[in-house]
């Protein structure tokens, strides 16, 4: 699975005064963001509310790697957003430096994208991996297909395939909703992932003239 984090940096902070503190400190990380375009390495930063404890808050930043987390925080504009937000909340309880050592849900995408690969090069869905209602449209060079269900996707597919068309997965890129998979023979294919099942496909099928 491309674009993972392996390498995450969270902080634990206390804030009395939350409004205030959330409304500077996002004014403080969109001036950063703009002024590191093109040089920081961070994929996620994200910042998470305890709820059992009022006024603690958690920031996450995803990193690929510990040495590309180090590059982000040695960027002057890193420190300067350190020293900004260190003036702004009323305290830093706890920092950690974390490595990836097992990630359990990218084994279960990374089966899920083998199982999109397959239904499109052989027009089979797997029903363990596949609802029962999933839905897929196929946008192609002669316009817009779509089905419902099992059995039309597979028919669908299979009718799609029928020019000797090879699927092949070049990369897939976990999304918010699932995941987004570059393959051979289609543009790309945005799959939609709910509780360890497919449940939609958008599929962008390449022009082979």
């Amino acid at each position: 699975m491309s674009d993972a984090s392996t390498f995450l940096q969270i902080a634990e902070i206390r804030m009395g005064d939350p409004d205030v503190a959330l409304r500077t400190l996002e004014e403080t990380e969109d001036a950063w963001r703009a002024a590191t375009v093109g040089r920081r390495t961070a994929l996620v930063e994200r910042l998470y509310a305890d709820r059992d404890r009022p006024g603690i808050y958690f920031a996450v930043n995803e990193f690929p790697s510990y040495d590309q987390a180090m590059e982000n925080s040695s960027l002057p504009e890193t420190s300067e957003l350190a020293e900004a937000a260190g003036a702004i909340v009323d305290e830093v309880v706890s920092y950690r430096n974390l490595d990836l050592v097992w990630n359990m849900r990218g084994a279960e995408l990374d089966q899920l994208a083998e199982a999109v690969v397959k239904a499109f090069g052989s027009g089979e869905l797997d029903p363990v991996l596949f609802t029962d209602d999933v839905t897929l449209a196929l946008n192609g060079p002669e316009g817009r297909l779509h089905a419902t269900g099992r059995q039309d996707i597979e028919q669908m597919l299979r009718e799609a395939a029928s020019d000797g068309r090879e699927i092949e997965s070049l990369r897939s890129v976990v999304t918010e909703s699932g995941l987004l998979i570059d393959m051979v023979g289609l543009q790309m294919c945005d799959v939609g992932v709910d509780r360890g099942r497919i449940t939609s496909m958008v599929a962008y099928q390449a022009d082979r003239r």
